[in-house]
C-alpha cells in the first residue's frame, strides 16, 4: 500500500522535498547571515511596525503608495506584506526576514506551476524548481528583507495567474478570469522601481501574444491593472522631482551620449561575466566566489535563447511547447534589462532580478530539445549529471556563504550597530544625552527599530528628533582619552564602534 502511494504521488513528494530543502537553505543561520541588519531592512521593519499600529509610515504618510523611507520614496509592497508578521510576532530581524523566506520558497512552487503551464514535462518542471531552489541569487535574495527580494515571487505570481486566466477563458469572453492577474500585475509594479517601466510594457505584449482575439478579456486586465497603479503614476506625473528623484539621480539621461551608454549597459546583462562569473560587484547583492547563477548552466542558457528564437520562426519544434511560449520568453528576455540599463551603474543584479529565472527556463528549453534526440538512458544520465552538479555546487556555495561571507561583508552590513544600540538602550539611566556619529549610515532608523519606539512618540516632521536623549549628528570635539571608553564593538581584531562618556554625555563614534 505504501509503495502504491509513493508511486502515485511521486511527483508531489519530490516537489515537497525540494521546497523543504529550499526552506532549509533559507532559514539556516537566518538572523546572523546576512551578518547584520541592513538599513533598508531596518526601515522596512519599522515602517511595517508603524503602519500596523497607525496606518502611516514613520514620517506620518497615511497608507502611502510610496514609502518616504530616507526621502527616496521606496516601493511599498514588501513593507505592507510585512505588517501582519510584525503585528503577530513582534518587530525583530527574524520576523522581517521570515517574510522574504516564505515568499522565496513560495516562488519555487509558483515556478513549478508556471513551467507546467508552459507545457514542460513533469520531470523538467521539477528540475526547474530544484534549480531555482539552489540558485545563488535566489538564496541570497530570499534571506534579506529589502524590496527587490520579492520581485521573483511577484512576477511568477502574475504569470501563473495570467496563464491560468488565459487557459480557462478558452478564447471566450470571461473577463472575471483576468481580475486577479490585473491585481497581481499591479502588486508587481509596487514591488520595486524597475517594475514601473517593465510591467506596463510586458502586459501590453502579453495581451498582443495571448489575448489578441479576446479584446474584452484584455481590456479587463488592463483596466484592473491601470486602476491599481494609478496612484503611483499620477503622483510621479504631478511631482516628478519628488517621486522620481531617485531615478533622476541615477539616470544616464544627462550623459553626453545616452544611447551609447544604454546599449553598453544593456548588452552587459547578457554576458557570462554578469550571470556566471563576477556578476554584481556589490557584496550585499552577490557572494564573491560564485556567479549569480551556477556556471554549469551557461552553455544551455545561450543555446536556449537560440532555440527559442528558431522555435518562434518555425525552424525548430519541441514537443508541446507552443509558439506563444517562445514569444513570451523572447519578450521577457528583451525587456528585462531595459530599466536597469537606464541607470548609471553597471551589472546591478537587484535591478534585473525579474529576468534571472530566464537562465533556468532557457536551460530547460535546451534540455528538453536535446532529450528529443537522445535515447532515454542517455537523457536520464544527463539529468543525473545535472542533479549531482547542482548538489555539489550548492554545498560549495552554502559553505562559502555561511562561513566566509560574513567575514568579508560585515562592514557593508554595518555589523555592530545592534551591539552598541542594545548597550545604550539598557543603560539609558546612565546618560542624559548620547550623540551618534552620522558617518554611520542612517543611524536613527536603528534606534527606532531596536527601541521599538511607539509611533505616538515619533516626531513625524523629523523622525531623528523623536527623543531628546539621542542626537544624530556630526560628532563634536571631545576628549578621546582611553579611560573614557565605556564600550567597544569589534569584529575580530577590527574596531568598529566606540562609546565614549564625558560625564552624562555619551558619544558613539564609528572607527
Amino acid at each position: 500500500m505504501l509503495q502504491y502511494y509513493l508511486v502515485k504521488y511521486r511527483y508531489q513528494i519530490i516537489l515537497i522535498s525540494i521546497l523543504l530543502f529550499a526552506l532549509f537553505l533559507r532559514t539556516i543561520h537566518l538572523t546572523t547571515n546576512p551578518i547584520a541588519l541592513n538599513q533598508d531592512e531596518a526601515v522596512n521593519g519599522y515602517d511595517a511596525f508603524t503602519l500596523g499600529k497607525t496606518l502611516a509610515d514613520h514620517h506620518g504618510n497615511f497608507l502611502p503608495p510610496f514609502l518616504q523611507s530616507f526621502n527616496d520614496w521606496a516601493s511599498p509592497l514588501l513593507t505592507y506584506l510585512t505588517v501582519p508578521f510584525v503585528m503577530l510576532f513582534g518587530l525583530s530581524v527574524k520576523t522581517i526576514r521570515l517574510v522574504v523566506v516564505i515568499l522565496g520558497v513560495t516562488s519555487i512552487g509558483l515556478f513549478y506551476v508556471f513551467l507546467k503551464q508552459l507545457a514542460f514535462k513533469e520531470i523538467y518542471a521539477l528540475l526547474g524548481a530544484f534549480l531555482l531552489a539552489i540558485m545563488p541569487w535566489h538564496i541570497v535574495y530570499s534571506r534579506i528583507a529589502i524590496p527587490p527580494s520579492i520581485v521573483c515571487f511577484s512576477i511568477l505570481l502574475f504569470l501563473v495567474l495570467f496563464l491560468w486566466g488565459y487557459q480557462r477563458a478558452e478564447e471566450k469572453i470571461r473577463p472575471w478570469l483576468f481580475i486577479l492577474p490585473g491585481l497581481a500585475a499591479a502588486a508587481l509594479t509596487y514591488s520595486y522601481p524597475t517594475q514601473k517601466l517593465f510591467v506596463p510594457i510586458f502586459i501590453l505584449i502579453l495581451c498582443a501574444i495571448y489575448l489578441k482575439k479576446q479584446i474584452v478579456n484584455a481590456l479587463t486586465l488592463l483596466v484592473v491593472y491601470g486602476l491599481g497603479v494609478l496612484p503611483i503614476y499620477l503622483l510621479t506625473y504631478l511631482n516628478p522631482g519628488k517621486y522620481n528623484a531617485s531615478f533622476n539621480a541615477l539616470s544616464i539621461m544627462g550623459a553626453q551620449n545616452p544611447l551609447r551608454e544604454f546599449l553598453v549597459r544593456y548588452g552587459e546583462y547578457f554576458l557570462p561575466y554578469f550571470h556566471f562569473q563576477v556578476g554584481d560587484i556589490d557584496i550585499i547583492h552577490h557572494v564573491p566566489g560564485f556567479g549569480i547563477s551556477y556556471d554549469f548552466l551557461s552553455l544551455f542558457f545561450y543555446l536556449g535563447i537560440v532555440i527559442c528564437i528558431m522555435g518562434a520562426v518555425g525552424k525548430i519544434e519541441i514537443k508541446n511547447i507552443t509558439r506563444n511560449t517562445y514569444l513570451l520568453l523572447i519578450a521577457w528576455t528583451v525587456l528585462f534589462p531595459v530599466a536597469a540599463s537606464l541607470t548609471a551603474a553597471y551589472n546591478m543584479a537587484f535591478r534585473v532580478v525579474h529576468g534571472l529565472p530566464l537562465v533556468i527556463i532557457f536551460f530547460l528549453i535546451t534540455f528538453q530539445f536535446v532529450e528529443q534526440h537522445l535515447k532515454p538512458r542517455f537523457a536520464n544520465f544527463l539529468l543525473g549529471v545535472i542533479l549531482v552538479l547542482g548538489l555539489m555546487y550548492t554545498w560549495g556555495f552554502m559553505k562559502l556563504y555561511l562561513y566566509e561571507y560574513p567575514k568579508i561583508s560585515y562592514k557593508e552590513f554595518q555589523y555592530g550597530i545592534e551591539d552598541y544600540m542594545q548597550y545604550l538602550l539598557s543603560h539609558e539611566k546612565d546618560f542624559d544625552k548620547v550623540v551618534v556619529d552620522t558617518s554611520i549610515n542612517q543611524p536613527y532608523i536603528y534606534f527606532l527599530f531596536y527601541s521599538q519606539l511607539e509611533p505616538s512618540k515619533l516626531n513625524r516632521a523629523d523622525p531623528m528628533k523623536s527623543t531628546n536623549k539621542y542626537v544624530f549628528s556630526v560628532l563634536p570635539t571631545f576628549n578621546e582619552d582611553e579611560k573614557n571608553i565605556i564600550k567597544e564593538v569589534s569584529f575580530g581584531d577590527t574596531r568598529l564602534y566606540r562609546i565614549y562618556a564625558n560625564g552624562r554625555s555619551w558619544y558613539v563614534k564609528k572607527m
